[in-house]
């Protein structure tokens, strides 16, 4: 987790059978004293920090569990909260869009022998592109705490020593 990569993930090989894992989060969830807060649908699971705790930034953490050589498989990823997450989706699809009328536009005025000054929408759009980007990796640096957090859990629950 120190390097950030986008929507990080991993796999952890626990001892316990996918129902008991299962069992022992759900009964870890139900605690007053639980870190994060989550929900488990089949052999699901999404897990959120504590509302006390969140920000902006905070990650959420999808894990699914599969039966694995007599024990069981945990794979997680990390991910911002959907609402961020589209937000950021919705930017480069307008950053996208920008970029495509900019060349269109500086197309059109190129070939009508006018200074084709919409050109400069590409390099402006790819510029904003590489911020958000930066920002994102800003965000996920930001919330290194609450991943750790969030994935220790999941590691207690499965009884796995790291």
């Amino acid at each position: 987790m120190d390097t950030p990569r986008m929507r990080p993930r991993f796999e952890i090989v626990a001892a316990r059978a996918p129902a008991e894992v299962l069992a022992r989060l759900r009964d870890q969830l139900d605690r007053t004293d639980c870190p994060c807060t989550g929900q488990i649908a089949g052999k699901h699971v999404h897990l959120r920090v504590d509302e006390r705790d969140r920000r902006l930034w905070s990650p959420h953490l999808d894990v699914d569990v599969e039966p694995y050589d007599g024990g069981s498989l945990l794979r997680g990823h990390f991910g911002p909260h959907p609402d961020v997450w589209t937000f950021f989706v919705a930017l480069y699809a307008v950053l996208a869009f920008s970029a495509m009328v900019g060349l269109l536009f500086g197309a059109s005025q190129w070939m009508l022998g006018t200074p084709p000054t919409a050109f400069w929408a590409v390099p402006g759009a790819f510029a904003l592109a590489a911020v958000i980007y930066g920002l994102a990796l800003l965000g996920q640096r930001l919330s290194q705490d609450h991943m750790r957090r969030l994935r220790s859990f999941v590691e207690k629950a499965g009884d796995v020593h790291p």
